[in-house]
């Protein structure tokens, strides 16, 4: 088993003042009294949701009545934060709406369509698709994480192996690729783990991999069991289905994704993922509607124009101007990227420059 280390977050310089900050209250107001007012992870609601279930039920059946509990979960949110209900009021039942959510997550992996590629493959039976993933959730690697993005700071990251793209560049390939990479975790353990690394003093959980999509349904078991009241980060490449981003709605409290290209010809190319424009474009938007966003843009050399600027203008024209945006300039050559022409060199300042203003030129306002 992998060790997590246990004193890093209580080590460390916490800056709740990005918290209480102008871009943070626009774009995360809801994560921020998560993590300072107490207000609960939408997760801890849908577990208080009461599911019903009937003997034999059907896919079609389970579907409608998440339909139904969907209403009723944003009601009790809406009551939640508004301060008209204790949570604390209500029960955990036998059965929940994030119950549901588990069973549906195995109904999608018996024809596979959690990511855009949609595979079709039984992983219930033992298929194993574009992504490698099977049933069990393998990590490769989990610790606290002060990354890139302030408010998220410290995070508890946890990294899924494989992943529903194959980016030429990958900076933690192989392994990130590689289902076979990680070791099997039982549900349970992560959510000991979960709940002990928020006592240590953790902001969020944060699932990356790879990509989390590929452990969809072992996210949402793992929270049935988790008492801990943390916010859930989904770290993602934004090339998850429709139908798994309806699995995440009221479990996930802030989607951090990733808009890489606005090029169909890049996605392939780079990355084997057809669609992945279409994939990214409702990704967010669903993000946007369902929870809060932050996005993620790392800069590729020599894709300025196909991908970054005309992503950044979308993200302004259909997201807003206080979209909060993080532009990364930490791309150098990994994996496979000296073999491609443009992106075999490290990036410059001078572009990561270029695009930061070129972002502030046409009014984005919350750039990391």
């Amino acid at each position: 088993m992998m060790p997590m280390p246990q004193t890093q977050a209580a080590c460390r310089l916490d800056n709740v003042a990005i918290l209480k900050t102008p871009g943070i209250k626009k774009a995360l107001p809801r994560y921020a009294r998560t993590v300072l007012d107490g207000l609960p992870a939408r997760f801890q609601i849908a577990k208080r949701i009461v599911f019903e279930p009937e003997r034999s039920m059907s896919a079609a059946a389970m579907w409608r009545e998440h339909a139904k509990l969907m209403e009723k979960f944003r009601q009790t949110q809406a009551m939640v934060d508004r301060g008209k209900l204790d949570i604390g009021e209500l029960e955990v039942p036998r059965f929940s709406l994030l119950d549901l959510k588990a069973k549906l997550a195995d109904e999608v992996m018996r024809s596979c369509e959690m990511c855009e590629r949609g595979c079709h493959v039984d992983r219930m039976k033992g298929g194993y698709g574009f992504c490698g993933a099977g049933t069990k959730w393998k990590i490769f690697g989990a610790h606290v994480h002060m990354g890139e993005e302030p408010e998220l700071v410290p995070s508890l990251t946890l990294f899924g192996a494989g992943c529903t793209m194959r980016c030429v560049y990958c900076q933690n390939a192989p392994d990130s690729i590689n289902a076979k990479a990680g070791t099997a975790w039982p549900d349970e353990l992560v959510a000991r783990r979960v709940e002990a690394q928020h006592k240590a003093g953790c902001r969020n959980l944060n699932v990356v991999g790879g990509d989390p999509t590929c452990y969809i349904g072992n996210l949402l078991k793992m929270l049935g069991t988790c008492s801990a009241n943390i916010p859930v980060v989904f770290n993602s490449n934004a090339y998850l289905s429709a139908k798994a981003m309806e699995l995440l709605d009221g479990v996930v409290d802030v989607y951090l994704l990733d808009f890489r290209y606005f090029s169909e010809d890049c996605a392939r190319v780079l990355s084997q993922a057809p669609r992945y424009v279409e994939a990214a474009k409702r990704s967010h938007l669903l993000a946007q509607m369902q929870a809060e966003l932050i996005v993620r843009m790392l800069l590729l050399p020599d894709h300025l124009e196909c991908d970054a600027k005309p992503a950044l203008k979308w993200i302004k024209e259909n997201l807003g101007p206080w979209t909060r945006v993080d532009i990364l300039a930490q791309y150098r050559p990994c994996f496979r990227a000296r073999e491609y022409m443009g992106i075999d060199r490290p990036l410059s300042a001078d572009e990561h420059a270029e695009v930061v203003a070129y972002a502030r030129k046409i009014g984005l306002k919350n750039i990391v």
